[in-house]
C-alpha cells in the first residue's frame, strides 16, 4: 500500500444501489404488520479489468505515469473517481464512512496491485472484474408502507367483477360468469389484497414504473395438481404452479396500479395491486390446519429512503455510468385459518325475470330508485352493451349496516323483439299492427360478512319490491 494517492481514468460498468426492508404479517380477527429486521441498504460499484472500455491503456499509462515503480510495489489502489451523495438523512452513511471528512462523498480505490494481480496483464486481459461495495443501515419509516390482506370465499368472490384501479368493469363475459349461479365452483377462493402507501420520495402519479410484486406464494398442505388451482389477476387467467420443494403455491411478476393523484391531506401515493384471487378446486387438506405461511417479495425501482447518487470520473468531471436503484420488501405472513373461515364471505343470488318489460332508462330508474329508498348508494352503473342478443347493465350499490358494510350487485339483461297484436274492428275488419317488446332479467347477487340471514333477508325484500313494481308497469 502506498500513501500517495494515485488516479486512473477507468471507469465503472455499473452503479447498484439496493435497498431491503422486511415485514411480517398476521392475517387473523386480530390483523396487525410488524418489522422483522433492521433495514440495510448496499451500494456496489463494478469495474471489469477488460483493456479497453472501463479500465483502458490509458488508466495503465496514467498508473505508471505518476508511479514509475509500480509494479515492483506489493500493494496499490488507485482512484478511479468519487461517488457524491445526497438526501442520505436516513442512512448511516455519514457516521459509518466519515462522509464530512470526504466533503460528502465516497472515494472510489481499486487494486491494481494485489498478491493476485501482478504486473500489468492482469488489469487489461479482460479475465478480472474489482467489486466494491459500501453498505449501511436504515432508519425504518414511521409507518409501515405495506397493507396486505387475505379473505377466504366458498365461491368466487364478487370482487372479481372489478379491474385494477377498483372502478371500471372487465369485460362482459368474466362479469356474466361471476354474476351467473350456475358458473360459481364449489372450490375454496383466497382473495388477496396488496396496497404501498409510498411517501412522496418514492411515490408518484401515473407512475410508468410502478413496483413489482415479483413473487407471492402460500404454503399448501399436500401436493396437488395444476388443474386443482386457477390464479386470476384482475380477473384475468394467469399460472399459478405448486413448487413440491417448498410445498407451496406460487406464481409471480404482477404490477402494481399506480395512483392516478396523491392522497388528500397526506404526502403518500397509494399503490395497490389488482384483485388476486386463487381459487382451489379441493380444498380438503385446510380442515386439520391452524395457519399457513405465506411470503411476498416486492420491488421498487427507486431507494425507499430517498437516496441519490451520481459519479464523478478520476478528473472530477460527472460521467455517465449504468446506475439503477432498487428497493425490495420482503413480506413472512402468518394466516390463521380458523379466523379467516369464521370471516368467509356469503354470496346469496337471486334471479327475477319479467315478461313482455323493455329494459330501458324508465325501467334502470326504477331500479336505482329502490334502491336508494332501502339506504343503499349507488357506486357504480354502467350500460356494458350488448352480447349474444342482449342488452347488459350493471349497477353496483352499497350501504352500511351496523359495523359491516353491505354491498349488491345487479346484472340487468334486456332481450328486445317484436310481436303481432291483432284488433278486430266494427265491420269484422282486423287490424294488425307491430309493437316492440321485450324480456327483462336481473341477477341480483349480495356480499355482507357480518350476517347472512340479515343479507338474505334485505335482498328478499328487494325482491320482493321488484316484482311488485314491474307487475305494475
Amino acid at each position: 500500500m502506498t500513501d500517495s494517492i494515485i488516479f486512473a481514468r477507468a471507469q465503472p460498468s455499473t452503479i447498484r444501489l439496493t435497498e431491503h426492508y422486511a415485514y411480517g404479517v398476521e392475517i387473523s380477527a386480530n390483523p396487525h404488520t410488524e418489522v422483522q429486521a433492521v433495514p440495510t441498504g448496499r451500494i456496489e460499484i463494478m469495474l471489469p479489468y477488460d483493456g479497453l472500455t472501463y479500465f483502458s491503456k490509458q488508466a495503465l499509462e496514467d498508473l505508471e505515469r505518476q508511479m514509475p515503480q509500480v509494479w515492483e510495489h506489493e500493494q496499490v489502489e488507485a482512484r478511479i473517481g468519487h461517488i457524491a451523495l445526497t438526501k442520505d438523512g436516513f442512512t448511516d452513511l455519514d457516521e459509518r464512512y466519515d462522509l464530512g471528512l470526504h466533503y460528502g462523498v465516497l472515494p472510489l480505490d481499486v487494486p491494481v496491485q494485489t498478491p493476485d494481480l501482478r504486473g500489468s496483464n492482469p488489469l487489461t486481459d479482460d479475465r478480472y472484474a474489482c467489486r466494491i461495495g459500501f453498505d449501511y443501515t436504515l432508519r425504518s419509516p414511521q409507518a409501515i408502507p405495506l397493507d396486505l390482506t387475505a379473505r377466504i370465499f366458498d365461491e368466487e368472490a364478487i370482487g372479481a367483477l372489478y379491474e385494477e384501479d377498483g372502478e371500471k368493469l372487465v369485460s362482459l363475459n368474466i362479469m356474466t360468469e361471476a354474476m351467473r349461479q350456475a358458473q360459481f365452483s364449489r372450490g375454496l377462493v383466497f382473495e388477496f389484497r396488496l396496497q404501498l402507501p409510498l411517501p412522496g420520495r418514492v411515490g408518484r402519479v401515473q407512475d410508468d414504473e410502478p413496483p413489482i410484486l415479483e413473487h407471492m406464494a402460500l404454503e399448501w398442505p399436500v401436493a396437488t395438481s395444476h388443474s386443482n388451482v386457477h390464479l386470476k389477476v384482475g380477473g384475468r387467467d394467469k399460472p399459478v404452479i405448486y413448487n413440491p420443494e417448498r410445498g407451496v403455491l406460487e406464481w409471480s411478476h404482477i404490477p402494481f396500479i399506480p395512483p392516478r393523484e396523491k392522497t388528500e391531506g397526506t404526502d403518500l401515493y397509494i399503490y395497490h395491486t389488482p384483485l388476486i384471487t386463487l381459487l382451489v378446486d379441493q380444498p380438503g387438506e385446510l380442515d386439520r390446519r391452524e395457519q399457513l405461511r405465506g411470503m411476498a417479495r416486492i420491488t421498487i425501482p427507486r431507494p425507499f429512503s430517498g437516496l441519490r447518487l451520481a459519479y464523478f470520473n478520476a478528473r472530477g468531471g460527472q460521467s455517465t455510468v449504468d446506475l439503477a436503484s432498487q428497493t425490495t420488501l420482503s413480506v413472512d405472513a402468518t394466516l390463521f385459518v380458523e379466523d379467516l373461515f369464521e370471516r368467509k364471505g356469503f354470496f346469496p343470488y337471486h334471479h327475477l325475470q319479467f315478461k313482455d318489460i323493455v329494459l330501458d332508462n324508465a325501467r334502470i330508474h326504477d331500479v336505482t330508485t329502490l334502491l336508494e329508498e332501502r339506504g343503499f348508494t349507488i357506486l357504480k352503473q354502467d350500460d356494458v352493451g350488448e352480447h349474444n342478443g342482449r342488452e347488459h347493465y350493471f349497477i353496483s350499490a352499497t350501504r352500511q349496516e351496523g359495523l359491516g358494510e353491505m354491498r349488491l350487485l345487479l346484472l340487468i339483461e334486456g332481450t328486445y323483439y317484436s310481436t303481432t297484436r291483432e284488433k278486430t274492428l266494427h265491420g269484422g275488419e282486423v287490424h294488425t299492427r307491430k309493437e316492440a317488446t321485450g324480456d327483462l332479467s336481473i341477477h341480483l347477487r349480495g356480499e355482507f360478512t357480518h350476517d347472512s340471514a340479515r343479507l338474505v333477508g334485505v335482498m328478499n325484500e328487494i325482491q320482493t319490491l321488484l316484482r311488485e313494481r314491474f307487475h305494475q308497469a
